[in-house]
């Protein structure tokens, strides 16, 4: 059985009124980060969400039920997101396919022709920005082919000052609300550590796999709430990985840590000012 997963709306405010444009979504991604800012910014603009955390429970699910649109993040365990998409392209019970967004916090893995090719109707680059992101549900959901979208929004992690976190960008991440931007550095807060003592276990192990996977997802899910020196030194520590240097990874990671420790002072500072 697949082990959906929520969060209430009830949790940041009261839910905004349903558009005339309802649809039903399918969000599959391994992030908590990720599954909680996107629920969120969907059932602001009136559309029913569904939560799954890998690509295998995306497929039961969108064979237990049809779906509008499937948002679905590349790189998941147990099925990732291209082999995922590819089982419900073959779904035979479903009266019409969902159109299939590619998740992806690393768009150069996956072109725009290849990505038609796999199955999807676009790609929305992470970390999620909402203006990309409902730009491309309106391009999509209208058919306006020529203009399908292939956004990445990457470039812009990079314009903040080194070690100081971009406000502006943060605020746009969650359209302004507070609340809710709150709720994403409380997430992150707890789970970092967690992330640094697995990055670590992998370095360990010597396990390249994992160590690429597990900086891919913290980047992917947590870019837009770290400063520039942190991300940067996440995607050194994923280069590493993916070229199987993890015996001289240990010093990026302490170096990762430092840094993430000083990000979750400031994100916390923010907070705290913003309630203010």
């Amino acid at each position: 059985m697949s082990r959906k997963v929520d969060y209430p709306v009830s949790d940041i405010g009261a839910e905004a009124p349903f558009t005339p444009a309802r649809l039903k979504v399918l969000v599959a991604d391994d992030n908590e980060i990720n599954r909680y800012l996107v629920s969120h910014l969907l059932r602001e603009k009136g559309h029913d969400v569904v939560l799954v955390v890998d690509g295998l429970e995306a497929v039961q699910a969108a064979a237990a039920e049809e779906f509008d649109l499937v948002l679905m993040d590349l790189q998941m365990p147990e099925m990732d997101g291209i082999e995922a998409t590819a089982e419900i392209r073959k779904l035979e019970k479903v009266s019409r396919q969902p159109r299939i967004f590619a998740l992806t916090a690393n768009v150069m893995t996956v072109g725009r022709d290849r990505c038609l090719e796999l199955g999807f109707d676009a790609y929305v680059s992470k970390p999620i920005r909402p203006k990309q992101l409902f730009e491309a549900i309106e391009t999509v959901l209208t058919d306006r082919r020529e203009q399908t979208p292939f956004n990445d929004s990457s470039e812009s992690l990079v314009c903040q000052s080194d070690d100081q976190l971009d406000r502006d960008t943060l605020v746009a991440s969650v359209n302004g609300n507070g609340v809710l931007l709150s709720k994403i550095v409380q997430l992150f807060l707890k789970h970092y550590p967690k992330v640094l003592v697995d990055l670590r276990h992998a370095i360990e192990t010597n396990d390249a796999v994992s160590l690429a996977r597990i900086a891919h997802s913290l980047k992917g899910g947590s870019g837009t709430l770290l400063t520039a020196s942190a991300l940067n030194t996440i995607v050194k520590l994923e280069e590493l990985a993916k070229t199987g240097l993890t015996s001289i990874s240990e010093p990026v990671l302490a170096h990762l840590e430092e840094l993430l420790n000083q990000n979750a002072e400031l994100l916390t500072e923010l907070v705290s000012s913003m309630k203010k």
